[in-house]
Formats: C-alpha cells, structure tokens, sequence
C-alpha cells in the first residue's frame, strides 16, 4: 500500500512536469512563431507594436514611403526620416507663403505709390500752368480761386505723405522678402539631404 502511494505520487508529480513541459514548449513556440511571423515590410496586426527585426526596431505602421495604407513592420529610422523630411516640407512652405503674401504687399504698395505719386505730378502741372496763366491768382485772385488752389496743394500734401510712408515700407518689406528667400534655399538643400536618407532608411 506504501509503495503503491509512491508510485501514485510519483505519476501525479510526473503528470504535473509533462503538462509545464507543454505549455512552456507551447510558449516558446508561439514566440518563435510570432518573431518568425516579424519581417521587414510584413503585414502586421497592431498599429504602433514594436519589435526587433534583424537587430533593429521596427514599428507597426503605414509605410510613408509607400503609397499603400496597410499596416507593415517599418524600420524605425524610416519613420524618423520622413517626419524629419515632413517637418522641413512644413518649413519651406511657411517661407514660401511669407514670401508669397510679402511680395504681394510690397507690389501692391508700390503699384499705390505710383497712383498718389501720378497725382501729385498731375495735380502739381495743372496749378504750375494754371498761375503761368495767371501768376496773381494766389494774391489777388477770387475767393474761389484761392480755395480750390488751397485744396488741391492740400491734395499734392496728402498724397505727397502717402508716397513717403509707402516708400518707406518698400526696404523693410524686401527684407523679409529676402530673408525668406535665403531660408527657403537652406531648408530646400536640408530637404534634398532629407529625401536622400529616408530613400535610404525606407529600403
């Protein structure tokens, strides 16, 4: 009775190891599996799962150097590189429409300029001819001579002033036009170097 208990127990214990045994084999299996199952470019389940293929990270992701939506094992240098390609994308065309609207402005003020200036020529030769006709009119002329006279030097003033200030926004603006210029060529030769690396990073 004795030795059947011990040979009962020992069945029981063996029973025990031999299920571990299976569930541990199961296990191992399943993981060898998974990361057999992990390849570069291989569909995946899980946006955003990491795993390590050929000893580098990989994330779950959309390929952004592909045209397809599907989730595959993108090396994580490739993504790196085109958000950095992304971020500088952004960049120039912030510039871009700086220097677009600021060009912009600067035409429109310039194309202003030359209408008040316009005026003030025109305006300046009619009261030149006109007291050439009659050089007494400012003296002794009539009232209402004196006060169209007075409106229309009130007129040469005004636009006089609107030309200067306009003229003077015209250097700062083409500045900023210049400035822009200069940073759109920066971020273009970074953009180059960018698509070559993420070319690289994406093979």
């Amino acid at each position: 009775e004795s030795h059947h208990y011990q040979i009962g127990g020992i069945m029981k214990k063996s029973s025990v190891i031999a299920v571990a045994a299976l569930v541990l084999a199961t296990s191992l299996f399943g993981a060898v599996s998974a990361n057999a199952a992990n390849k570069a470019g291989g569909t995946c389940a899980k946006k955003g799962a990491a795993a390590t293929i050929t000893s580098l990270p990989y994330t779950c992701s959309i390929n952004p150097s592909k045209t397809t939506t599907k989730l595959t094992w993108v090396a994580n240098a490739c993504i790196k590189a085109y958000e950095s390609l992304d971020s500088i994308n952004g960049i120039i065309t912030q510039y871009t429409a700086i220097q677009r609207n600021t060009q912009r402005t600067l035409d429109s003020y310039q194309k202003a300029a030359a209408k008040y200036q316009a005026n003030i020529d025109k305006w300046t030769a009619d009261v030149a001819n006109y007291l050439k006709a009659h050089p007494d009119a400012q003296t002794n002329g009539t009232a209402q001579v004196k006060q169209q006279l007075a409106q229309i030097q009130a007129g040469i003033d005004k636009n006089t002033t609107r030309v200067k200030g306009l003229n003077e926004s015209l250097p700062k603006l083409q500045t900023q036009i210049d400035d822009a210029t200069k940073l759109i060529a920066t971020y273009t030769t970074q953009q180059t170097t960018a698509k070559g690396l993420s070319v690289k990073a994406c093979v």
